[in-house]
């Protein structure tokens, strides 16, 4: 087995980065957030960071466009109903088309990018946070 170079992360880690971006970009100053799907306020450390292209479509698992906080029950329910009509109220009706033409991306982010990513979105979390006063 390879050893790892030092500055590779893993997609796990990635993907706990990311969340932590989206629940407080889309938290208020008091730090809460409106489920995407069923608009069940709740404070962005409660919430999950939901997809609505799952994230098995690489190319969209750490899209921000693709990715907005939700309820954990609806996160687990899988129901996207209330989650398409919040990405067509946020963006516009030509949304699905955008997801869609990036979801058949075939691209791949080595260790190396996903560390660039991570270092990235560590800096907008502090930020977030400063501004909002979290």
């Amino acid at each position: 087995m390879a050893k790892k170079k030092h500055n590779e992360i893993s997609e796990a880690y990635m993907d706990q980065i990311f969340s932590t971006y989206i629940r407080l970009r889309d938290a208020d100053e008091d730090g809460y957030v409106l489920c995407c799907n069923c608009n069940r306020r709740l404070h962005w450390k409660e919430a999950t960071n939901g997809h609505y292209v799952k994230r098995r479509h690489r190319s969209l698992r750490w899209d921000e466009l693709n990715c907005h906080s939700e309820c954990g029950g609806c996160n687990m329910a899988d129901v996207n109903l209330g989650y398409a009509k919040y990405l067509v109220e946020r963006y516009g009706d030509d949304v699905f088309d955008i997801l869609n033409k990036r979801k058949n991306r075939r691209e791949r982010i080595t260790p190396q990018e996903r560390k660039i990513m991570a270092d990235n979105y560590k800096q907008k979390i502090v930020e977030l946070k400063k501004q909002k006063g979290l």
